[in-house]
Parts: structure tokens; C-alpha cells; sequence
């Protein structure tokens, strides 16, 4: 054990952590993404200043990359000395003090330090190599931030049941990277290999009362392209998506769309049941996803004009998925199959992408839905109220984004080996905290080092 301590890999259970990650995280961000100084840029409303902005936005953004889960738990951290090795200012904020400061902070410049750190990760090349066969997919998914019966503020939905209750409700769209690549016989690594393209949150966009998630996800769009420009090529969607307005738009920003079809009424959807009727697949292939040997059957029909309201012809690729594993029960083993249906519309022409290309961008959405979102509401508690405020809580949601890309990033750009309690990101998050509080000593280097 002792020559791993020396090599900077492995320490002993029992031992008071180094302060090795958490040094090694904090010169990531402070020579890679010159965090320190994006966090000047912070502004804020408030009139009497006793903690400028910057060392707030330092707590809170760190203290979310580490999976904080409220303003309780921050506070504790602040008392516990974790923030003075990174902040070089002799007063630090406590619950109070934080939430104030969100709710008087400026949302733009909360999501100027978000996109910062994402520019500079484009412009150093970290999403280079991490398409689906050269398209480079964005997933859109709603998510429900949290819901209360005791308050409402100005941007609440309100869901009113027949029993008389009434909830308060806020709901957020996210955009985030497609990186799952699962491995098959042609070849392509997964993700879990070679991790080079981590899950970068692109955006959060709250919904407005009386909106739907279709209607804010197209405003999220146009935000990103906006301060991005073609940060994307395919957006990958589920079947609430399934509308002519979003597909319009998502063209008019010069992208594509893939969106999972489930609503047999359709009239495109029937046209393209007909089409293959009695029709020998298009392409058949074998591959495995896991643990599961699936067999693949695909239809593609292309130049469907009986979409409602759609101006431009739509392409269907039906897929039928047959999955076969084997289980054991004693001495007994079983060979079990299953057939399932995927069915999507996309606005890919057969020339720019074969069936199967399409197949895989449709699943590989299920990797951000396993291990994105879902991430985000569990482990990055987006599902918390750290507060009920109109601005405070956009302010939090763009620092919560920044902080979960800056963590995702540590890990696929910086982190070459890990020791045994290192093998999950949730063992990585844990190993940084554990330094941040317990470690002894000065980290001999600041996130927030001039504060004069």
C-alpha cells in the first residue's frame, strides 16, 4: 500500500485523506477553465455587500459539484473550515447569506459562468470523437424540480386535484449531451471504456406557468444556439415531442430530429404500418447491448407527407428488437427471449444516415435517460427546493449546471487511475469532500486566490 501512496493512486482505509483529488480538481478548474475569474463576473442586486459575489458563487457552485443537498448541508461545510482552501477572503457565507445572494443575483451571469466553462471545453477539443457514426446528438427531456402545497411564487404551475388539494409545481426542461455508445460486434466502444465525451448539461429552462414542455424546450433551443451556435447536430427527443411546431423549429435552427413515435393514430404512423406490410425488412443486424444478444430488424420508409401540419416530408424507421440472454436458477438455465418495438420519425434523409444510424442515435438516448437525468434529480438533488424564489432558483439551476459539467469534465479529462472506492462517481465525489473536510493543511493553491 504504501508504494501506491507514493504514486499518488491508493490510500489505506483509515488513514486521514491527502489532499491529492482535491488539489488536483482545483488546479483543473483554475488553470483549464480560469474559473476563479468567471466568477467575478457574478452580479447581484444587493445593497449592503459583506461577502462579495464571487466567493458565494465559489461556495455554491463547488459545494453543488460536490452533490450538496441543501443550504443546510453548505453551511455545515462553511463552519467546517472545507471553503477556506479554496477561498482566500476572510469571510465566508453562511445559509442565510446564500440564499439572499441568489435571490438578488443576475441570471445571466450566472449561465455566462456555465457556458464559459463549456466554451473552452469545445475549443480544447473534448467533444471530438464522441458521435453516434459522426453525429453529435443533444437529448431534451422535462423533469420535475419539486413540488410544494404549502407556498406559490409567480412562476408556480398549479396543479388543482379533485379532492380539493392544491400543489404548487415547478418543472424544467434540461438539454444534455448523447454520450452513451454501446458496444457491438462493429466495434464501437462504450462509454464506460473510453469516456472521452462526458454528459455536459447544455441548459436549463424552466417552464412558465400555463406552458407546456414542447413550448419551453423550443425557447431553450434558440437560447442555445444562440450563445453556442451549432452546438449540435441531431436532437434526440421521446414521443411528447412528436409535434410539427418542434420539428419546424428544430429545422429552422439548421439541426435534425429524432423522435420516438408511440401514438398509433397518427396518420404517418398508419402510412408507414402500411408501407411495410407484408414487406421484407430493410436491414437486419446483430448486436449486443449488455449483457443481451439483440437481433434487429429495421423498416425505413422515407418521404412521408401525411404529417398534420408538417411542411417538409418525414422519414419512419420501424425497428424490431428481439433480446436473448440465458438465466440460471440452480442447476437449471434458461434461454429467454423478448421482442420489443422502437419506431421513430426523424428528419435524417437516407443519404445523410442509414437506418441503423438512426436506430442507435434513438438508443442511445437511453444512456442519457439512465445515467443523465436521472443523475441529475438523485445524486445532484435538481429535484431539491434549496429555495422557492423566481430568480434564486434559475441562479442556482445554472450554477447546479455548471458545477455537475465541471465534475463530469475532472473526471473524463483529468482522472487516469482510481483506487478501489474510486470505481463510481459517486466514490469520486465522496473522496473530494473527504479531503475538503478532513484533509489536513493548506491545499497550497486557491480557486478565488486575489480577492483585493
Amino acid at each position: 500500500m504504501a508504494k501506491a501512496i507514493s504514486q499518488g493512486v491508493l490510500e489505506p482505509m483509515g488513514v486521514a485523506p491527502s489532499h491529492r483529488r482535491v488539489r488536483q480538481f482545483v488546479a483543473y478548474a483554475a488553470s483549464t477553465f480560469s474559473l476563479g475569474r468567471h466568477l467575478r463576473g457574478l452580479r447581484d442586486g444587493r445593497r449592503r455587500v459583506e461577502v462579495p459575489g464571487f466567493v458565494i458563487g465559489c461556495v455554491l457552485l463547488v459545494g453543488l459539484a460536490l452533490r450538496a443537498r441543501s443550504m443546510m448541508e453548505l453551511e455545515r461545510w462553511v463552519r467546517a473550515g472545507a471553503f477556506r482552501k479554496l477561498v482566500a477572503h476572510p469571510r465566508l457565507p453562511l445559509r442565510d447569506c446564500l440564499r439572499d445572494w441568489a435571490m438578488a443575483a443576475d441570471v445571466a451571469s450566472a449561465w455566462a459562468v456555465h457556458d464559459a466553462i463549456l466554451a473552452t471545453a469545445r475549443k480544447n477539443k473534448t467533444f471530438r470523437g464522441g458521435s453516434v457514426h459522426g453525429w453529435h446528438g443533444v437529448a431534451l427531456d422535462g423533469s420535475e424540480a419539486w413540488r410544494t402545497q404549502a407556498r406559490c411564487c409567480s412562476t408556480c404551475q398549479v396543479y388543482r386535484h379533485r379532492d380539493g388539494r392544491v400543489e404548487y409545481v415547478h418543472r424544467v426542461v434540461v438539454a444534455q449531451t448523447v454520450s452513451w455508445r454501446h458496444g457491438d460486434e462493429g466495434g464501437y466502444p462504450s462509454r464506460r471504456k473510453g469516456r472521452e465525451v462526458p454528459p455536459v448539461v447544455w441548459g436549463i429552462e424552466p417552464q412558465r406557468p400555463q406552458e407546456g414542455e414542447v413550448v419551453a424546450s423550443r425557447r431553450l433551443l434558440r437560447r442555445l444556439v444562440a450563445r453556442h451556435g451549432h452546438f449540435c447536430d441531431v436532437v434526440v427527443a421521446d414521443a411528447l415531442y412528436a409535434e410539427a411546431p418542434f420539428l419546424h423549429e428544430v429545422r429552422r435552427l439548421g439541426l435534425h430530429a429524432v423522435v420516438r413515435l408511440k401514438d398509433e393514430r397518427y396518420a404517418v404512423v398508419q402510412d408507414a404500418a402500411g408501407l411495410r406490410r407484408g414487406r421484407r425488412y430493410d436491414e437486419a443486424f446483430v448486436t449486443r447491448i449488455g449483457s443481451f444478444q439483440v437481433e434487429v430488424r429495421l423498416w425505413d420508409s422515407p418521404d412521408l407527407t401525411s404529417w398534420e401540419g408538417l411542411e417538409q416530408p418525414i422519414r419512419v424507421v420501424y425497428a424490431e428488437e428481439e433480446l436473448s440472454w440465458t438465466e440460471h436458477q440452480g442447476t437449471s438455465v434458461w434461454h429467454c427471449k423478448a421482442l420489443r418495438i422502437r419506431e421513430v420519425a426523424t428528419t435524417l434523409s437516407p443519404a445523410e444516415a442509414s437506418g441503423r444510424v438512426v436506430w442507435e442515435i434513438a438508443r442511445a438516448r437511453w444512456g442519457v435517460e439512465n445515467e443523465g437525468f436521472r443523475q441529475l434529480k438523485h445524486e445532484w438533488h435538481l429535484d431539491h427546493g434549496f429555495l422557492h424564489h423566481p430568480t434564486g432558483m434559475q441562479v442556482l439551476w445554472a450554477l447546479l449546471a455548471a458545477g455537475y459539467n465541471l465534475f463530469q469534465l475532472f473526471l473524463a479529462r483529468r482522472i487516469r487511475r482510481r483506487s478501489p472506492w474510486e470505481q463510481t462517481d459517486r466514490g469520486v465525489a465522496e473522496r473530494l469532500r473527504a479531503e475538503l473536510l478532513v484533509g489536513e493543511g493548506p491545499l497550497g493553491l486557491y480557486l478565488v486566490p486575489d480577492t483585493s
